[in-house]
């Protein structure tokens, strides 16, 4: 059984990353992302619709928190609602467009939301290796920075310690 995404016959984008998201589950492009749904099987019912034109870099570029999803495409970085998507990254253009990401290195990187102090982060890396740098956002007071870290890292989780769940970045020294 298949299910047909694109009809653009134009263009032939490759999916990037699937996210469970409500009630459906989202189908991310390198451009776009579709929301699949269905009502009782998804051979016969499924439906696709398309949510944004907007897309996302791997399966580690989101991370849900409160209800709606941070993703990291080729073109900044955005919320998405399950309905529509806003951009987050209008004020920092300038790495994605002028060449600041080291967009080689895409398969490494990821995005987190940390629990307890309601930061998002997209990690990357400016040269060929380990996201180094995180672009930050928190979305209470719209504030957005720059981290950067004195060593690499591989991945996040979120984990419970102490009663509470807390933001775990895996780093590339040894000992980390």
């Amino acid at each position: 059984n298949d299910l047909i995404l694109q009809y653009n016959v134009n263009f032939s984008y490759r999916i990037t990353s699937l996210m469970p998201f409500g009630t459906g589950l989202v189908v991310f492009q390198e451009r776009h992302c579709y929301r699949l749904s269905y009502a009782s099987q998804p051979v016969i019912d499924a439906n696709f619709v398309l949510i944004a034109q907007r897309g996302c870099l791997n399966q580690r570029c989101w991370a849900t928190h409160d209800g709606v999803a941070y993703v990291a495409g080729s073109t900044g970085i955005y919320v998405l609602d399950g309905s529509k998507a806003t951009p987050i990254s209008d004020g920092i253009d300038n790495y994605w467009t002028r060449g600041v990401i080291d967009f080689s290195a895409a398969a490494n990187f990821f995005m987190s939301v940390d629990p307890v102090t309601r930061v998002v982060r997209f990690l990357y890396a400016v040269t060929n290796s380990l996201p180094d740098r995180a672009l930050c956002f928190r979305p209470v007071t719209q504030a957005r920075w720059e981290e950067v870290y004195g060593q690499a890292h591989g991945a996040a989780a979120i984990c419970r310690s102490g009663g509470r769940r807390r933001l775990l970045l895996g780093g590339s020294a040894s000992g980390s």
